[in-house]
């Protein structure tokens, strides 16, 4: 599920929900919760609304925000188990390289690499949404008021 989905509907309970309404149901849901909220309540919101029908939860912290990703995932997984959520899994992506992953190891389930793998040079850079519809929307950690003006440039 796309961090777009979430932005365009506003919450990510909505976005899940209206994925899993939608979505063939042998199609795994894997969620990412670093859009609007703090990822260990925001991951306990997405278990409770899914229950049995989630797989995982994804955490694609930006650097701006993502502090120790370790720490953030072992507060996450321990949030989710406290609250009998242990079978749901934790994927991790986001600027990680073959470094991080052996760091995430212990508490990630799955990690996802893009530019990490490249052999040549490379310009990583995301495409993010910071408007719909005229009104100023991003995920956490894009710092959208610092956007120039598109009339100005």
């Amino acid at each position: 599920m796309p961090h777009a989905l979430i932005l365009l509907l506003g919450s990510t309970i909505d976005a899940v929900k209206a994925f899993d309404r939608v979505i063939d149901p042998w199609i795994k849901r894997v969620v990412p919760i670093d859009t609007f909220q703090d990822e260990k309540y925001e991951a306990l919101h997405v278990a409770e609304a899914m229950g049995t029908r989630i797989l995982g939860i994804r955490l694609d912290t930006p650097e701006s925000r993502r502090g120790d990703m370790l720490s953030l995932l072992q507060e996450v997984r321990w949030k989710l188990d406290l609250r009998g959520f242990n079978k749901v899994k934790l994927f991790v992506s986001g600027g990680i390289d073959e470094f991080e992953i052996f760091r995430l190891n212990s508490v990630a389930d799955a990690d996802g690499v893009g530019t990490g793998l490249s052999n040549a040079p490379v310009i990583n850079f995301s495409l993010d949404i910071v408007e719909i519809e005229d009104k100023p929307v991003a995920k956490e950690g894009t710092l959208i008021d610092t956007l120039p003006d598109p009339q100005k440039i």
